[in-house]
């Protein structure tokens, strides 16, 4: 999954990567980790959005398509949903 933000794959084709089922999928990750397998890759790819917003000079476009968002309103509402400090206001405080 950390090698595939740029272009996320769909829940199936992770299963298949696998070579098990989507159900097993799911369920291998709720029992080991308590999310499912679409949440992770999420926080695996606003994870990476927030460290470049930190640590590199990428505009906000450009973050949003390397972390596989459509456009860089769809990175910030995704953002702003799932962290509770503003990570675009933390960019800011650093400029």
């Amino acid at each position: 999954m950390s090698e595939a933000l740029e272009t996320t794959q769909s829940i199936p084709a992770l299963a298949e990567q696998a070579h098990i089922s989507e159900r097993s999928l799911r369920r291998l990750f709720w029992a080991e980790l308590q999310t499912t397998p679409g949440r992770y890759y999420l926080l695996l790819r606003l994870a990476r959005a927030r460290e470049l917003l930190r640590h590199s000079d990428l505009s906000l476009d450009q973050i949003a398509l390397r972390c596989g968002f459509a456009s860089s309103t769809t990175l910030t509402r995704s953002l702003r949903k799932n962290f509770v400090t503003d990570p675009l206001q933390d960019r800011r405080a650093n400029l």
